[in-house]
């Protein structure tokens, strides 16, 4: 069967219909006013019939979408993302008094809804949309993030695997001494520096190594490269338990995943691991097939056939009467139609039923022993690593270990909806289309699950070093008297404008969906 991505808010590249609108050449003022009208109007008719809280949306006559294209100045993506804000603004979540949809930071972008412009960067918003490619092929990016912890000390926060950065050896906790053969400084002035060198094409480097000290210097150059999810595995031994550790970077496809995970699971059943730390803290998400994977790969064997989550479409969803997904065909990643019944397929042809997207566990392999995980987090993680946790809750002891760069109160992200795209013209719509529950209807983290506690993330320590705050607490509170309480003179110092350089880890890719998780009617 030929896959069409349905795709969430972060995951865009133009791989279901790859229309050729015409995105580039000139329109004429009266056609491009008529075009506009007629995009304004669909959006709204398209979310009273797909958004998940359709039913708290005004009339048409009271909405008057039209009335958006008065707008002087603007650019029609500008006056459609105007239109979309405010539609996401009317379903008020009664546990805050606040929007669903108000953005933790951004008082101008809706939390999860978007639309874009496919092929046109520009119609991304900086650090929000992210190509699918990232997931499936890698990045073409240095696959470095750096921090400034404290005066003059800048540290490597994460060195994706398989790119230029984890090639040359570089990893988490490293210090940055020269870029380009000028020394570190934490200033203003660097930090806009450092910027503009990570847009060059080759980088040269001056570090020293977080753990032995050695300086070297290092070249890196900005290709694509092969994705790596796994940034570090380990096993640690606490009194009388056995701990696996993995830190994973993103919901890779499953098919990627797998290649790097399949054999860390049989080396972790072999050594008898029944506790679990993974490491989640900068995970935004990805394949929701992959987020299956790793669920059945870490529940109990007694989880076997039991529901691992549910999604929830809207009433006319369930009720298969939202006539407008017949103008939205399914098509394969080259453009071509999926048939049905020798006809073109559309997402009118799929079941949104309740019924019909309930997902069970399904135990062929990985721990069946495992009783606790402990979950790193921050407020990056984001959808398909907060799916993983909420599904695993019904069946294992589950905590969160939150971290964060400031010391401060730590919640995930917050994003139990999924998404698929709807073409209007030359635009790509994602609205909030489902809600997805565990076995115990548990899904409201809209604003975030909290964690359990909260620590300081501390970049001066590697992934799986005993020494970070996270991985030493949840050993301490395993075995305290093998991993007793530690006075450290030496922590990040408290009141530093900590400053990250790069803020590529610091994507949503959301929950994707693949034709493999679509039921037709």
């Amino acid at each position: 069967m030929n896959k069409r991505r349905l795709l969430p808010l972060i995951a865009i590249i133009s791989i279901a219909a790859c229309k050729k609108e015409n995105i580039g050449q000139p329109v004429p003022p009266a056609e491009n006013r008529q075009l506009l009208l007629t995009v304004l109007d669909s959006v709204y008719l398209y979310a009273r019939q797909l958004y998940y809280w359709n039913e708290q949306l005004p009339d048409i006559n009271k909405f008057s979408p039209r009335s958006y294209a008065n707008q002087t100045g603007a650019s029609d993506l500008a006056i459609v993302r105007k239109e979309l804000f405010d539609l996401s603004h009317y379903a008020v979540n009664p546990s805050t008094g606040h929007p669903y949809e108000q953005h933790p930071e951004r008082r101008d972008l809706p939390k999860y809804s978007t639309v874009i412009v496919p092929g046109d960067p520009a119609s991304y918003h900086a650090g929000e949309l992210t190509p699918i490619a990232a997931l499936k092929a890698g990045s073409s990016s240095y696959g470095l993030s750096m921090v400034a912890v404290a005066p003059g000390d800048i540290r490597i926060l994460m060195a994706s695997k398989g790119s230029a950065s984890g090639a040359a050896g570089l990893k988490r906790g490293d210090r940055l001494l020269a870029i380009n053969d000028r020394g570190v400084a934490t200033t203003e002035d660097f930090y806009r520096y450092a910027a503009e060198a990570m847009e060059g094409s080759r980088l040269r480097l001056k570090v020293r190594d977080g753990k032995s000290g050695e300086e070297r210097p290092v070249t890196l150059v900005n290709i694509a490269y092969a994705q790596n999810p796994l940034l570090r595995e380990q096993v640690f031994v606490a009194g009388t338990r056995v701990v696996g550790y993995l830190a994973y970077e993103r919901f890779t496809e499953e098919r990627n995943t797998r290649t790097y995970l399949e054999s860390v699971f049989s080396r972790f059943a072999q050594q008898g691991v029944h506790t679990l730390i993974v490491d989640l803290r900068y995970n935004g998400g990805g394949f929701q097939n992959t987020c299956k994977y790793l669920a059945n790969m870490i529940a109990p064997a007694d989880a076997d056939g039991r529901i691992m989550f549910r999604e929830y479409y809207n009433n006319l969803m369930q009720s298969g009467q939202a006539s407008l997904l017949k103008m939205q065909p399914i098509l394969d990643e080259n453009g071509t139609p999926v048939m049905l019944g020798g006809r073109p397929a559309t997402l009118f042809d799929i079941d949104y039923s309740v019924a019909a997207n309930t997902t069970r566990f399904e135990k062929t392999g990985g721990l069946l022993a495992v009783n606790q995980v402990y979950f790193i987090v921050s407020d990056q993680t984001a959808s398909a690593s907060e799916l993983l946790i909420n599904s695993l809750r019904p069946y294992l002891d589950v905590k969160l270990i939150g971290v964060s760069l400031q010391g401060s109160t730590v919640k995930t992200y917050g994003k139990p909806i999924g998404f698929f795209d709807i073409y209007i013209n030359r635009y790509k719509l994602y609205l909030s289309l489902y809600q997805t529950k565990n076995a115990r209807e548990e899904g409201d983290y809209f604003s975030g699950m909290p964690a359990d506690i909260s620590l300081q993330d501390d970049p001066r320590y590697d992934f799986g070093d005993i020494r970070d705050p996270a991985i030493y607490y949840i050993l301490h509170n395993i075995a305290p008297r093998e991993y007793p309480v530690v006075t450290d003179n030496k922590r990040i110092l408290t009141g530093f404008p900590l400053k990250t350089l790069d803020k590529g880890i610091q994507v949503q890719y959301g929950l994707i969906k693949q034709i493999s998780d679509l039921h037709f009617k």
